[in-house]
This record gives C-alpha cells, structure tokens and sequence, in this order.
C-alpha cells in the first residue's frame, strides 16, 4: 500500500501598508516559531509562500531567519512557492502586471535560495480560469485552489485526494486541492486524533491519496494564549509533529514540486470561477495587541452576497476608485518609451498599488483599512510621477473616462497636485498631493455590515461617497444632528444628479458646470439653476457658486456644500 503524501506549510502575505509593528508581531508568533519546530524536525518538510515584502523585510530584519530557511531549502526540507510580489488579486488586474509581478518575486527568490519556484500561490484563492495561461507562461508548473472548487467543477468528494490538472489556450498547469476539512481542524482537535484520521484516509486509498494543508500565517496572531499553546514544548504543533513521525509507514510529508513532476496520466478538471472563502457572519472584531481582525465582508441579505469577486468593484465605490486608477497608471506605465530603469521603477511603484486588501473586505478589514488605502494611492500616485518626462510634462486638463462607467471625467493634471472632477454632483473624487503622494480623499463611507450592533448603526450609515464639494440644499429645519447620522432628505437633488459640463477652459485650467433642478412648491413647479466653476492653479482649487430661481416667492431651505 502507498503512502499517503501530505503538503504541509503555510502562507504568508501581509498586504502592502501593513505597519512594521504588525510585521514584527507577525514574525513573533507565527513565522519564527513555525520554521524553528519545523527545522527541529528534520525528517518532515515543508512548503511555504511569503510575498516579495515580507521576504524584503524578513531580509533587512532578520536576516537570521532568511539564513535558517536558506539552509533548510539546500537541504530539501523546504520548498518556496511563489506568486505575486505585491500579493495582488490576479484576475482583476492587466495580464502583463500578473506576468510581471509573478516573474518578479521568482527573481527575488532565486537569488536569495539559488532555486527557482514552480509552484504559484494564488492570492486568496480568487480564480478565473483564463489564468492558467498566465501561470505558465510565467514559468509556474503548479498551484493550490480551494476544494471546494473541485466538487464545484462536476467531481465527487473521493477525487478531491487526487492530483488534477486543467487548461487554457494550450497551456496546462497542475492543481492540488486545498483540503478545507483539515485545515479548519488544525489546533482545535486533538493532534494525535487528527493524524490518526489522515492514516484511515491513506488505507481506504490503496493506490494513494494526496492531502495538502496550508495554513494562513497570520493564524496564529490572535491572542498570546493560543500562540502558546500552539508553540510552546509539547505544545499543539509539536505533537502533531510527533504523532507524524509515528505514522511515517503510512504518512509521507513532499516538497509539491517534486511531487507533482511524477505524477502522471492526471485527470483533467476545468474550474470555475471563485472569489474567496464565505464566512457565516458570526464573527465580531477583536482587539489583541493593537491588532484588528475583523470578519469576513457579508451582506444585509443572502441575494446580495457576492459571486464573482469583481462583483466588489460594483458593491463599494470606494474599490472602484482603486480600481480604475489602477487601470489608468497601468496605461500611462504602457505609454513610458526610451528609458528602460524609468519604466521598471514606473511599473514596480503601480504594483504597489495592487495589493489584495484594496479590493475587498476581508478578514482583516480590506479596504476599510486606511493605511492600506493610503499605501495603495501611494504607489500608484509615485507610478504616475514617475511616467512624467521631466522637460517635456505640462500641466493641462484632460477629458477621460478614468472610472469607466461610459462618462467623461475631467482630469487636472498640475506639477504638485491632481484634482478629478466627475458630472454627478459635480464633485471633486480624488485629491493628490503628489509631492508626498497623498490622496486627501482616499474616504470611506459608513455602510450597513452584518456584524455591525445598534449602536454602531446609530452612529449613522451613508448613502453616498464621501467626495468634495458636495452640493445640498436641504429642508430649513435639518440640524447638524441629522445631517451627522444621514437622516435628511434633500430638498433639491442636486448632489445626485448629472451636470452639464457648460465649458472647458483648458488653457485657463477651469471647468464651468451648471444643473437646473425643478421642485414643487404651494401646488407649483419651480426651478432653480447652480452654475458651478472650478479653477485649478499651482497648489490649489478655487470653487464658485451662483444659484439662480424664476421663483418670486423666497426659496426656503439651506444650501451648504460638503
């Protein structure tokens, strides 16, 4: 009878703006600690991902720790798995950026450990089948997928211990199941029980079974109690270790590159598309630490749960906006010509801006995190600089639909600020500084959560994106009270509504917009018209306002802009 062939590790990737404290607490109780019992065990091995930051700063850090895993790398008690340097989301970001990102962190590891991965770790299991092609033509020969995925794909729960392989425009790439089963189960039931489990599965597999069970890193952070429970001598992981060693006639722990490279005839699995795990909604955010873990994002009501993971983009404006800046940079990054370190330095800056953690709300908080945000603006901000041929650069005003949503906005572009002003509202969406690279209106609106309490609700939820130069006109008796909370109507829509762009002055840097609005009043219908006009100058906006009415009565109401 075969053994069974467990792939065992972890995966690490911090997204980009994650403090250095956190990075610290981080190698503290979770990295250190799992390659130290692992290297005292030297018969068992071990597959680990880390992202291209955390492997730069484990480098400038600890570089003890980088030597320790070196050494168990030249001795094949280890195998490195790439993927993305920046830990990006790959299906929602330019082909050329997967390849680039992919290519970018296998560099980096083959210098530092002499060996080049064949393994792609796909940031939190988001997947679209057209990767496959990416993923090979990157160099990568396998990956690990959700299995829940493969029962999704037509297959039955005795294939999910087997080795599958799909495949795209010709290209093939090896998957390996993520067995979910077991990894809910680590450090909660009994080691010795659980090994005992894996062997029973080996022998209802005479012609063997695979199990592969990689762990988030960050596992391990949320309180000190169970990180020394988990580590400490005779701790959890250690007996589990042990309880390995004692079954080791029915129970092989592999390096995944080796593994799959004698596996052959596989079966052929073509997978559909996933966004990431569900969470049932039970979980409340905990403090430990200075560290914030939050539930997974769920929604008011089951229709409105997510799919497909783009379905984000669509849910908060707020990923939207990253989201076609991102794209916008990635264009400008292609339009770079004669200056090849110009270029590179352009492109690595904007896959700073392409972080995980940006684009959804996840266990961590996503996109509700604002030095993510922050870190995320930042790169992509410094990729434009960067872009801008010095000598040749002029300020302007460009007409482009940067948010693609089929509507023209209009760009400032100046040498120490941008300003984009869009037709709702007329509003100001995004602020840069860029001489620090600072988006002044990098906000976050409330939104209504699953796991939010009354009195979080009481603190009020918006209905709108917190922009700049918001233009209400509002009921005389709506107080700051109400406006604070959200409970107002407004007397005349202007905020959300389309302006007419009357004029654009390019050369004088000024947009001039107007909005008739019609409302009832005493059994009639009156109007009254805003023109708007905003004038761009070195390092500030000016912003002028006319209302005019047909109404000879007064126009009772106040009119403030946010």
């Amino acid at each position: 009878m075969r053994k069974l062939k467990l792939v065992l590790g972890t995966y690490n990737s911090p997204p980009v703006g994650t403090s250095l404290d956190q990075f610290e607490k981080a190698y503290q109780y979770s990295y250190k600690p799992f390659l130290t019992l692992l290297y005292k065990y030297a018969m068992l091995k071990g597959a680990f991902h880390f992202s291209g930051t955390l492997l730069e700063w484990l480098d400038d850090k600890h570089p003890e720790f980088i030597m320790v895993l070196n050494e168990m790398v030249k001795r094949k008690q280890v195998e490195l798995i790439g993927g993305g340097f920046y830990s990006p989301i790959f299906p929602i970001i330019p082909s050329k950026d997967r390849i680039g990102q992919i290519e970018l962190l296998t560099t980096l590891i083959r210098k530092k450990f002499g060996k080049r991965p064949r393994g792609c770790w796909i940031t939190e299991g988001v997947w679209e089948p057209t990767l496959t092609s990416t993923i090979k033509n990157s160099g990568m020969e396998y990956l690990f997928l959700d299995d829940k995925l493969i029962l999704q794909s037509g297959k039955k729960q005795e294939d999910l211990y087997k080795i599958f392989i799909t495949d795209d425009q010709g290209k093939t790439a090896v998957v390996l199941p993520l067995h979910n089963d077991f990894i809910e189960r680590m450090f909660v039931e009994d080691p010795d029980t659980l090994v005992a489990e894996i062997c029973e599965l080996q022998k209802k597999s005479p012609a063997g079974a695979h199990l592969n069970i990689l762990i988030n890193g960050d596992f391990f952070l949320v309180n000190k109690t169970f990180y020394s429970d988990i580590f400490a001598e005779g701790g959890w992981l250690e007996r589990f270790f042990q309880a390995l060693n004692r079954e080791s006639e029915c129970i092989d722990t592999v390096l995944p590159g080796k593994h799959v490279r004698h596996q052959a005839p596989l079966q052929r699995v073509y997978l559909p598309s996933q966004y990431i795990k569900q969470s049932n909604g039970e979980q409340r955010i905990e403090e430990s630490e200075g560290l914030k873990i939050r539930p997974l994002k769920t929604f008011v009501s089951e229709e409105s749960k997510p799919r497909y993971f783009r379905q984000f983009i669509s849910m908060y404006p707020e990923i939207q906006k990253v989201y076609s800046k991102m794209m916008y940079v990635h264009g400008m990054v292609g339009q770079v010509r004669g200056d090849r370190s110009r270029k590179k330095t352009a492109k690595e800056e904007s896959w700073k801006g392409q972080t995980h953690a940006a684009f959804w709300t996840g266990p961590d908080g996503g996109v509700y995190r604002n030095e993510i945000r922050k870190a995320v603006y930042a790169g992509l901000i410094n990729a434009e600089k960067t872009t801008r041929e010095k000598g040749i650069f002029s300020t302007s005003i460009h007409v482009t639909d940067i948010d693609l949503d089929g509507m023209p906005e209009y760009l400032y572009q100046g040498q120490f600020i941008n300003a984009y002003v869009h037709r709702t509202g007329a509003c100001l969406f995004e602020l840069d500084y860029l001489v620090t690279a600072w988006n002044y209106l990098d906000t976050m609106a409330r939104y209504r959560e699953d796991y939010h309490t009354e009195d979080d609700l009481e603190n009020g939820i918006d209905r709108y994106s917190k922009n700049s130069f918001l233009d209400h006109f509002l009921e005389p008796d709506v107080g700051i009270e109400n406006f604070a909370t959200g409970n107002f109507e407004q007397k005349i829509d202007f905020m959300g509504s389309i302006y007419r762009a009357r004029k654009v002055e390019k050369e004088r840097k000024e947009l001039h917009f107007a909005n008739k609005r019609s409302w009832q009043q005493n059994g009639e219908m009156k109007n009254m018209e805003l023109l708007k006009s905003y004038n761009f100058s070195k390092n500030s906006i000016q912003v002028k306002y006319e209302l005019h009415t047909t109404s000879f009565e007064p126009v009772k109401g106040r009119f403030g802009v946010e």
